[in-house]
């Protein structure tokens, strides 16, 4: 179903104009039936200002919230588009909110509950700890990680597991030490996002 894909790199889009013009350079010569945001936070410059700039017949985007940009330039962005897709109110997770987004496009039920992925539900002894953010801000203490590490091998006796992408590997080291590297595993870096589900299911406890 997929002919091509552009892929973006976010920073450098943002931060500098001459990959941001050789980025929309690859789309001059090509006119669109229609172009799809199905951001529900949009963002003004990585999302409107690229919708913008493609020269499409329709123009689809989510109504969405203002988190990743101020209301001015959220109501800017929303002129860009030909319709606006509202929400449904009941709708808090990413999953409904798409697939409600979708059936209003396609204008018909979509007929899917939930998520499928191919998992084997069997708990082993252990617990996850995912000390990672996208935003530092959002990040735990390192120290409150530990704390609940061990506090939970000492009442459970569980193996406790780190979990996270490459950019957590610093944020784990400082979670490790000597005191409990007998039963602290970090697998931070070393599994995939395809990995991470069998991880969860397989878990007595996840705590993020």
């Amino acid at each position: 179903y997929v002919n091509t894909t552009y892929f973006m790199n976010r920073n450098r889009f943002m931060s500098e104009p001459k990959y941001r013009h050789e980025f929309l350079q690859q789309f001059s010569k090509t006119r669109f039936l229609q172009v799809i945001n199905c951001t529900y936070s949009r963002e003004f410059i990585t999302g409107d200002l690229l919708v913008r700039s493609l020269a499409a017949k329709h123009k689809i985007g989510m109504m969405g919230d203002s988190v990743s940009e101020i209301p001015p330039l959220k109501f800017l962005g929303n002129s860009f588009y030909s319709r606006l897709v509202g929400s449904d109110r009941n709708n808090y997770f990413e999953f409904a909110r798409n697939k409600h987004f979708f059936e209003q496009i396609i204008e018909k039920p979509i007929d899917l509950a939930h998520p499928e992925i191919a998992i084997e539900v069997k708990k082993l002894d252990y617990v996850v700890l995912l000390p990672g953010a996208q935003d530092k801000v959002r990040e735990w203490p390192a120290g409150n990680f530990k704390s609940i590490a061990k506090r939970i091998h000492e009442r459970y006796g569980c193996e406790i597991i780190l979990s996270g992408s490459k950019a957590e590997m610093e944020t784990a080291k400082g979670i490790i030490d000597e005191e409990n590297i007998g039963y602290t595993k970090n697998l931070c870096g070393q599994t995939s996002l395809q990995d991470l589900p069998q991880l969860l299911a397989a878990a007595r406890l996840a705590v993020c």
